[in-house]
């Protein structure tokens, strides 16, 4: 799933780094969480192979359409998606640290889980929360949509 996320901001970077949608800052937004989508894919493989796991990669990814996510859509898209894999974490993270049946309990799972997604999960969910939230305000009070979208992704760009 993390790999598969990380094609799909890289999908959504790249659509906003090309001549017709040039907004550098929402390229920079997408490029730094495909960054650590890879990342956090890399280190899963690490840790449940250092353990004995074996690894499936799933080949299936979201069917997103860039062409149809303007700025705005593409927040939404991108809370969405880490809200998915929170949830799915917590999922994963109930199942190690509460399991009903001994053979599945593992405190190693749990704190690997919780050391390295939890917080970092929590902290991009705000983020892009707000960000949305922003962009939606700022369209509302701007003189125009254009100016506004442009000076949100001059923000972007800082961040």
């Amino acid at each position: 799933a993390e790999f598969a996320r990380s094609y799909d901001y890289l999908l959504l970077a790249s659509n906003f780094g090309t001549f017709k949608d040039n907004r550098p800052g929402f390229h920079k937004l997408y490029k730094d969480l495909s960054d650590k989508a890879w990342k956090n894919g890399t280190e899963l493989i690490k840790y449940v192979t250092k353990r004995g796991g074996k690894v499936k990669l799933d080949n299936s990814h979201s069917k997103i359409t860039t062409a149809e996510l303007n700025e705005a859509k593409s927040l939404t898209y991108a809370l969405d998606t880490e809200k998915r894999m929170a949830i799915e974490t917590h999922r994963i993270h109930e199942h190690a640290s509460h399991a009903k049946c001994p053979a599945d309990y593992d405190p190693s799972l749990s704190h690997f889980v919780e050391e390295k997604y939890f917080e970092d999960q929590t902290e991009t969910i705000r983020k892009l929360a707000g960000y949305g939230n922003d962009l939606k305000q700022m369209w509302k009070e701007a003189p125009t949509k254009q100016l506004a979208t442009y000076l949100f992704d001059e923000y972007l760009q800082k961040q």
